[in-house]
């Protein structure tokens, strides 16, 4: 469903989106630089059927990903491209406490309050709308942990090292910072590794022309060079994910 409807005619622009390092291919729904500015206007059996590939993976692995964030006290969570709020909604119904806010477009959190209207703990979740491909755009800073889930392969390695230098320069000593992905290379299965490289070529004409899904060598680089060291390694989570656990280097 995802291939035929969100990439089958773009994949025609692939050749031209590997000179240009943009999403040619984006062009047969609208004319915006990602996708993910065009999602909340994508036709809707486009736009339900990219919901349901990405929601495929993550809620698949929201069980576990909560034991391993609420092992520690966390009062205050930032959901960083927290999407339609389900990562928050599950937060919130997990503990009866937690204030999350969402950073976001804000094209996704029109999105997000829609989806989260009317909900159980919607109270308690927040909008932080932000450009997060801004260099010059800060993160907000007091909380106890910060949640990236299926949003750093949206970006270059360059971008991602940016955004988490940011998210360093807004953690003290007691966050933690966590980052849930499916990285190709610590998969169980052969098969699903070739599934999750083949994605790239979804990164590459239609999402935004110049990411991928991670190898975890990758993504641990860009962690190190944003000034923070990962504590903690959590694999198998869920169909595939993995969950580095991230805190300030000394």
């Amino acid at each position: 469903d995802f291939t035929q409807e969100i990439c089958y005619q773009g994949m025609f622009d692939l050749e031209k989106t590997l000179q240009t390092g943009k999403p040619e291919g984006l062009k047969v729904f609208g004319d915006w630089p990602t996708i993910y500015e065009g999602l909340s206007s994508l036709p809707s059996i486009a736009q339900e059927k990219w919901f349901a590939f990405d929601h495929y993976y993550s809620d698949n692995s929201f069980a576990e990903a909560l034991n391993t964030v609420f092992a520690k006290p966390v009062k205050k969570l930032l959901d960083v491209g927290g999407n339609t709020g389900r990562w928050a909604e599950q937060c919130v119904n997990h503990n009866a406490e937690v204030e999350v806010t969402i950073m976001d477009l804000p094209q996704q959190i029109g999105l997000m309050r829609e989806a989260t209207k009317g909900k159980n703990g919607a109270d308690r979740i927040h909008a932080h709308p932000a450009n997060l491909l801004d260099p010059e755009i800060p993160f907000p800073t007091g909380f106890d942990a910060i949640w990236m889930s299926q949003f750093l392969d949206c970006f270059t390695e360059e971008q991602a090292t940016s955004i988490l230098q940011r998210a360093a320069a807004s953690m003290n000593e007691n966050t933690s910072l966590y980052i849930m992905e499916p990285f190709w290379d610590r998969q169980r299965y052969e098969t699903a590794a070739y599934c999750l490289t083949m994605t790239s070529l979804y990164f590459t004409a239609m999402a935004n022309g110049n990411s991928k899904i991670f190898h975890s060598e990758d993504l641990i680089r860009c962690v190190e060079k944003a000034g923070l060291k990962v504590a903690e390694v959590s694999d198998g989570i869920g169909r595939g994910h993995s969950i580095l656990r991230c805190v300030k280097a000394v």
